[in-house]
């Protein structure tokens, strides 16, 4: 505090046949009393490390909760995993009322009920403890952190006045990094790009409506394997995977294509599995519409923007301003580009596969980015990376990016209707195997 930093609390939470959850509760508000704090405290709600016998319930959580907002005067933060959520956790509106802290080491959060939104999400572990004020003999490895807005809505919340002296978060100037030559006194070497193979894409007649184009690109030891769908919008038909009535059963992007006798597929926006009674039903991350049918709105959940698509191809972020003029629609997680802007990124220091859109300045091309990732093949990209090889194609007006990790894939038709795989998938990091996709996004050449 003395230096200027936000503190918060921290509590793991034991089962109750190991430790009363009541005990636990009151024994951290008596440490808090002596130990003020400003960050919202937070109870750490999942999977034990010894053994799944002592993982908590929400019959735990609930004994631990209601004792400390009684003692504290608040209500704890939640922090738990989305995948510990879903088994052990409540879809009880009352959880909302308790702020949640999501854990998700990826390249996105996930919408998780019953909360709307997250007010801190842990996107990695393994953040390098020297950049972020760690002494050089402390931790090798940090958690790395994202709040939900900017800096002053943090304070507001903390109850700071943003008049004091915040040193260490207050945006300043960094010292330049210094990028020492090799030995050899050659100059440090420019990323090399290597085209690997350019098809086009064709439609029955083999008339031209765009080009698929795969790269290397050489960034000091990291390689960037990617691939660029360009497409011309006044020849291609945009088709989005439609609602049923009996809820979203996801598919592979190969079986989509064939489904849907489609020229190209890509994967969407991602998806979650929501309990219901016994059993579990597939959501959205977020809205999305199909050739004029929307979601119902028990089939999406989530706060995600949304990218519409009018029936001759026009994109934008805002809704039609006629209900009826709603065509297709996909929702994302990352806005990149808006106007021809850049829409600024943290520095996640993580690379991750990607799927991407843009649309450019002139509103004529639609761009498919893929980045290959994981173990299976290169080393996956950052967001800012992402953008820069949009843009380096030609002037952007919008580029999202779409689901991306073990859910990127990008599937062509071949000869004779065969389904062709032009990335390299790596869900669970297996090179090549396809995850199931719930909402994606279809090309039919016209």
């Amino acid at each position: 505090m003395d230096a200027g930093l936000l503190v918060g609390g921290y509590q793991w939470l034991y089962k109750a046949s190991q430790v009363s959850p009541g005990g636990q509760a009151r024994e951290f508000v008596a440490y808090l009393k002596d130990h003020p704090v400003h960050i919202r405290p937070a109870v750490d709600f999942e999977w034990s490390r010894e053994g799944k016998q002592f993982n908590v319930g929400i019959d735990d959580l609930r004994g631990h909760v209601i004792p400390f907002t009684d003692g504290y005067g608040k209500k704890p933060m939640i922090y738990t995993a989305v995948g510990y959520w879903s088994e052990y956790g409540s879809l009880d509106p009352m959880w909302a009322d308790y702020p949640s802290w999501q854990a998700r080491y990826a390249d996105t959060a996930l919408p998780m009920a019953p909360w709307p939104v997250w007010k801190f999400w842990q996107f990695t572990d393994n953040g390098e403890g020297a950049r972020y004020g760690v002494p050089s003999d402390g931790e090798k490895d940090v958690d790395l952190n994202y709040w939900c807005g900017p800096l002053t809505d943090l304070c507001a919340w903390c109850g700071v006045d943003t008049s004091e002296s915040i040193a260490p978060l207050i945006p300043h100037e960094e010292t330049p990094v210094v990028v020492e030559t090799p030995l050899d006194n050659q100059p440090v070497k420019a990323p090399v790009i290597e085209e690997l193979n350019k098809q086009p894409l064709t439609d029955t007649q083999g008339q031209p409506h765009g080009v698929l184009t795969s790269y290397r690109k050489t960034i000091s030891e990291r390689t960037i394997i990617y691939y660029v769908a360009k497409l011309d919008l006044g020849h291609v038909k945009f088709m989005i995977t439609p609602p049923t009535q009996q809820g979203i059963r996801p598919v592979t992007v190969t079986t989509f294509l064939q489904q849907h006798n489609l020229d190209l597929a890509i994967n969407g926006d991602g998806f979650t599995y929501v309990r219901r009674g016994r059993g579990y039903i597939v959501k959205s991350a977020g809205f999305a519409a199909a050739g004029g049918v929307r979601y119902p709105n028990d089939q999406w959940i989530g706060n995600e923007q949304t990218l519409y698509i009018s029936k001759d191809n026009k994109f934008s972020l805002a809704a039609p301003a006629n209900a009826q003029s709603l065509w297709n629609a996909i929702s994302f997680p990352n806005l990149l580009m808006q106007n021809g802007k850049a829409v600024l990124h943290p520095d996640r220091m993580d690379v991750a596969p990607r799927t991407v859109l843009g649309i450019s300045a002139d509103e004529q091309t639609a761009y498919f980015l893929l980045v290959d990732g994981n173990e299976a093949a290169g080393t996956g990209c950052t967001l800012d990376e992402a953008a820069e090889i949009l843009m380096a194609e030609q002037p952007m007006e919008i580029i999202v990016n779409l689901d991306g990790g073990g859910s990127t894939t990008g599937v062509r038709k071949g000869p004779e209707g065969k389904p062709l795989l032009f990335n390299v998938p790596s869900d669970d990091n297996v090179a090549g195997i396809q995850r199931l996709v719930a909402t994606q996004v279809g090309i039919s050449f016209n």
